[in-house]
């Protein structure tokens, strides 16, 4: 017997994910409402505000080509932000300060490779999006072994693959997802003026205008139902009816509201992916920048990110610069002093007069990267063994990372049950 077409479809989490999926849901009639434990929209796509200064979780960028300005834009969500700059970019090497290539002119210009490595580099990035797809199984770090000589070269590759996927996991990232991420950060990332915020909220307005409702400081318990998910059940004892319910909640939380689905594959998620992590310093500085000209900084021997957001980004009235550190599986956390370190290497000077501070030692990045060892599939939207039960995240789904794979794994599970809706229906 099919649900009732009345009751609405629960989604559990109300960041981008979780509003993605309501906003298709509301706009193609469904009766939604969104469930949210704490009482902020946007998961880690929120922006806290320190005085006049908007500071994001962590450093955070939109990819041009990828599935989440795709799908804001198709659901006429204003994305307000600028292409990241090209100039200003250095790469470090023990002490040493060199020109991030950022082009072909670039690469041939800098110190930081010998001729043969810039060559082998070339070649290795023109053929990004064109070469066939590794073979499956293949982890990055042999993929990447395999296509240039140089040990210089293999450095500058595989700091690369850090930048575009924010995991240092080399050894366990699948290679044609690395490749595809690749191809697709070649097209560049805008900063968002005011931060992720604005596009959280704004979701959250187009998901009330549709007839949605968004409840927040409402904390899901577990899923009801046996066979066929049936509804919810609130922390404070309550129960929802539902006729369908995505989780759009990391994999440990989708675990615990799967409970009593303990046979469930579903069950299991959390303990066979692998997060990627960082340790993060965001930082807002009144006045110019010490180094006017030097917005961002790669490390190529160690895992460091620095960047001033607000060489294109409207963020305040002053600067903000974003430090991080990609942490390997296993690594221990950065220390506050070790970022604070990474960020006067770009801007001498700013720690002493800097306004405010959000020290990150942990932050989950994405919650699931793809494994070689599984082939880079990640899992689907629907939880096998429970009817009408169904994910999403930056975990869930086949289509992109980070951001781009929260929007597309949402709008996914959105599809598959306006899909499964006109099937009942006939």
């Amino acid at each position: 017997m099919n649900p009732s077409t009345s009751e609405p479809t629960l989604i559990i989490g109300a960041g981008l994910a979780g509003l993605v999926a309501a906003l298709r849901l509301a706009r193609a009639g469904r009766p939604v409402t969104v469930l949210e434990a704490s009482q902020h929209l946007g998961g880690r796509a929120r922006t806290l505000r320190a005085g006049d200064y908007h500071l994001n979780l962590g450093p955070h960028a939109l990819y041009r080509a990828g599935a989440a300005r795709r799908i804001l834009q198709e659901l006429q969500i204003p994305v307000d932000g600028a292409p990241a700059p090209l100039q200003g970019a250095v790469a470090w090497r023990g002490a040493r300060d060199c020109a991030l290539p950022a082009g072909l002119l670039s690469l041939l210009t800098t110190d930081l490779l010998p001729a043969g490595a810039k060559l082998e580099v070339a070649r290795v990035l023109a053929g990004l999006g064109r070469a066939p797809a590794p073979t499956p199984g293949t982890t990055a770090a042999g993929w990447v072994a395999a296509q240039v000589r140089h040990p210089e070269a293999r450095e500058l590759l595989l700091a690369l693959v850090r930048l575009a996927t924010y995991a240092d996991a080399p050894e366990r990232l699948d290679a044609a997802a690395v490749v595809a991420q690749l191809a697709r950060s070649t097209h560049g990332v805008l900063y968002l003026h005011r931060g992720w915020q604005p596009v959280a909220e704004a979701l959250a307005a187009a998901v009330r205008a549709a007839g949605g409702q968004i409840r927040t400081r409402c904390r899901a318990e577990r899923l009801l139902g046996a066979r066929r998910v049936e509804g919810v059940a609130l922390a404070d004892g309550a129960t929802l009816p539902a006729a369908s319910v995505v989780m759009a909640v990391p994999p440990r939380a989708a675990s615990r509201l799967l409970e009593q689905h303990a046979e469930s594959p579903a069950h299991g998620w959390a303990t066979r992916l692998v997060p990627a992590r960082a340790s993060c310093l965001d930082v807002a500085l009144p006045g110019p920048l010490p180094r006017p000209r030097r917005f961002f900084a790669l490390g190529i021997d160690r895992a460091d990110y620095a960047s001033v957001h607000t060489s294109v980004a409207d963020l305040g009235p002053g600067q903000v610069i974003h430090v991080a550190r990609y942490l390997a599986p296993e690594a221990a956390p950065a220390s506050r002093q070790a970022l604070l370190q990474i960020m006067e290497r770009l801007q001498p000077g700013a720690s002493e007069w800097a306004l405010h501070m959000e020290y990150h030692p942990t932050m989950t990045v994405t919650h699931g990267v793809p494994l070689a060892a599984e082939h880079g599939r990640r899992p689907g939207p629907e939880v096998p063994g429970l009817e009408g039960a169904f994910v999403a995240g930056d975990w869930v789904g086949q289509e992109g990372m980070l951001a781009d794979a929260a929007c597309a794994s949402g709008d996914q599970a959105a599809q598959t049950i306006l899909h499964g809706a006109v099937e009942a229906a006939a």
